[in-house]
């Protein structure tokens, strides 16, 4: 039987929904946070134009620390990095699942990756967290509703209370405005 991820599986504070700033531009002017997410296919490819610029800023050494210690990842895998010559204290790697038919396990890998970078982040003591609208590209064929859904879902299901802020950046608008609408969803199934 198919068991498809609508809800947080626990009911949360609303004010941690607050935590949660949309914001429609580039990751690269969120200089102000301490940690960064970015995303690789299973390939552990440079693909994208976010990678490539990450890897240009970062150097050599965050390829090499890749190769060295993400060793047969699994889509939903989550890896706390160095950030190298970036003004971050640290860098999350998630393993993206590619998009299949949705009867497969690739909704629970991405749940389980946003759940394990608020983890993570957490662990690190990272207050502000900067993470790309990725994984609702259209590369990846993960249908953007159900990705956003499911992003904001493991966000605030690991959310702690001590992280002062996620922001999701993103330059497409119409990928912000499924954000808003899910956020303004969750706080008025909350507020009551």
């Amino acid at each position: 039987m198919v068991q498809y991820i609508t809800e947080p599986s626990v009911k949360t504070n609303p004010d941690l929904l607050e935590k949660i700033k949309l914001v429609q531009g580039s990751i690269w002017d969120q200089t102000d946070v301490d940690g960064l997410v970015f995303f690789m296919t299973l390939g552990l490819g440079w693909d994208g134009t976010l990678n490539q610029k990450l890897l240009e800023k970062a150097g050599q050494a965050l390829d090499d620390y890749v190769l060295e210690h993400v060793y047969k990842p699994k889509a939903g895998d989550v890896f706390d990095i160095p950030a190298f010559d970036l003004p971050y204290k640290r860098l999350f790697l998630m393993l993206l699942p590619f998009w299949k038919d949705g009867i497969g396990s690739e909704e629970k890998a991405l749940i389980k990756g946003y759940r394990r970078i608020v983890d993570l982040a957490g662990k690190a003591d990272i207050k502000k967290l900067a993470i790309p609208a990725m994984g609702v590209q259209q590369r990846k064929k993960f249908p953007h509703k159900r990705a956003v859904r499911l992003s904001l879902n493991g966000i605030i299901e690991r959310l702690p209370d001590d992280m002062e802020e996620v922001r999701i950046v993103s330059k497409n608008p119409e990928v912000s405005r499924l954000y808003q609408e899910r956020l303004c969803h969750l706080r008025r199934k909350w507020a009551g």
